[in-house]
């Protein structure tokens, strides 16, 4: 839990804020397969698991 006290106190002190006060952060697909230690078809499973359009809506996917 600290890790992500850490991180979100971090993106608010960075101001990374959308225009809808959400914070946000980039997450590219590789730094997932990295940080998860899972391949490219995993990423993309548990991405579409917290999906807003597919998934229980916890990420907004953007290109």
């Amino acid at each position: 839990m600290v890790c992500y006290w850490t991180a979100w106190a971090w993106l608010q002190k960075n101001n990374w804020y959308d225009d809808y006060g959400r914070v946000y952060i980039y997450y590219t697909v590789d730094e997932i397969c990295e940080d998860v230690c899972c391949g490219r078809d995993k990423a993309m499973k548990l991405l579409a698991e917290l999906d807003k359009k597919k998934g229980i809506g916890l990420v907004e996917r953007v290109k």
